[in-house]
């Protein structure tokens, strides 16, 4: 009964029959190519746990939403102009002057180096990476300190870039690189997938933690009360939290 009582305040406050006061059709949301989050669309995988936890909230409170795929770039290019409504994102100044954040997050996640699972690498500060041969994924957003200290060894030609996301991973294992920073549960996914997941682990030094949040562009022109819409998105995200649909998803794509 109480959970049919609250399924009916929320639709009262973000309802089909409240959905003109604010929202003018059907919102466009990315898609991201970020496992085990969203998977792009590709039929071929899982939705992901971003998309089920957004398409769950959405289904709650009456939203209608078609997700499609957009590429870093082209997204923020589509939020600045409307085109995009809503993306996943962490808070960000620069960001914030062409979206909105929500305060509830859909997830937190650490960015951690990661080594052989044999390797006796011992990373306390980033100094310690001076020794290794370091690889790094182009379009990571790391803390000021790292990405400067990236830069100074990208000058000297003395770090491996890659664009796929796949390769860090394979590198590792085969010896080209001691070390790669990345998301923790990205990375345990793709090796996995890879069938090395047993041949990487996490260190415990964190380079940058971080939580996601919903992102609405400012000048959306299908989400006419941005203010409602965020509110309500972040009460469904926080009355999820702890639900057997919650569990249900974080040991479908998050646990080990």
């Amino acid at each position: 009964m109480l959970k049919h009582v609250k399924r009916a305040s929320l639709l009262l406050f973000f309802g089909v029959s409240a959905w003109p006061a604010y929202g003018d059709g059907i919102i466009e949301v990315n898609d991201s190519d970020w496992p085990p989050y969203f998977f792009a669309g590709d039929k071929s995988k899982p939705e992901g746990f971003g998309k089920e936890l957004l398409k769950h909230c959405f289904q709650k409170t009456g939203v209608r939403a078609s997700f499609r795929h957009v590429g870093i770039k082209r997204a923020i290019k589509e939020l600045e102009d409307g085109t995009l409504d809503l993306n996943v994102y962490s808070h960000d100044a620069l960001r914030e002057k062409f979206l909105i954040f929500g305060d509830a997050p859909l997830f937190k996640a650490d960015y951690r180096p990661f080594v052989r699972s044999d390797s006796k690498v011992k990373i306390s500060k980033t100094k310690d990476f001076d020794t290794l041969r370091l690889g790094n994924l182009a379009g990571l957003s790391y803390t000021p300190e790292f990405s400067a200290y990236l830069a100074a060894r990208e000058k000297r030609g003395d770090v491996t870039t890659v664009n796929d996301p796949e390769l860090p991973i394979q590198m590792l294992v085969s010896g080209k690189i001691d070390a790669f920073v990345n998301t923790v549960p990205t990375v345990l996914w793709e090796a996995k997938e890879l069938g090395l997941g047993g041949k990487i682990r996490a260190l415990d030094f964190v380079i940058k933690a971080r939580s996601y949040h919903v992102a609405v562009a400012r000048k959306s022109f299908r989400i006419k009360n941005s203010k409602v819409f965020i509110d309500t998105l972040d009460q469904c995200l926080n009355a999820t939290t702890g639900t057997s649909f919650y569990k249900a998803i974080s040991a479908k794509y998050l646990e080990p």
